[in-house]
């Protein structure tokens, strides 16, 4: 755990570095030989990739030293299984609110199939609504 923490505190310094020292001057190059958008999809991807580093690595530390140096096995349950499920929250009201989204979401998807096999079934597009279009 403390070498994970090490290499992301690492991949911030780093990817810090590099936008403010290396990429930052190169500015005016990028901008003589007109390659705005690569210039600008490198600062932000060495952008995103230097905050998500400092996100996880605040989620890494949040238990503190303590939590860095020992493993806390996981309790098996009552059949001796473990279960990946637990440890993503499988149990409380967050999977519930994703149900409900994954309903609205099977809801959108039978509608768009509908549509579809409405244009395969030539209902929604046929050689007059064809000629009508010409």
């Amino acid at each position: 755990n403390i070498s994970i923490v090490i290499s992301c505190a690492a991949r911030v310094v780093l990817f810090a570095y590099l936008l403010i020292w290396e990429i930052a001057p190169r500015a005016a190059v990028y901008a003589e030989t007109k390659q705005v958008l690569t210039y600008s999809v490198m600062v932000l991807g060495h952008f995103v990739i230097g905050l998500l580093s400092l996100y996880w690595l605040g989620l890494m530390c949040r238990g503190g030293l303590k939590g860095l140096i020992t493993f806390k096995k996981p309790t098996p349950s009552k059949d001796g299984s473990f279960s990946f499920g637990g440890d993503i929250g499988r149990d409380s009201g967050e999977v519930k609110k994703r149900k409900s989204l994954d309903a609205a979401a099977s809801g959108v998807a039978k509608a768009v199939a509908k549509e579809s096999q409405a244009w395969v079934d030539g209902a929604k597009f046929n050689e007059e609504t064809k000629a009508k279009k010409l």
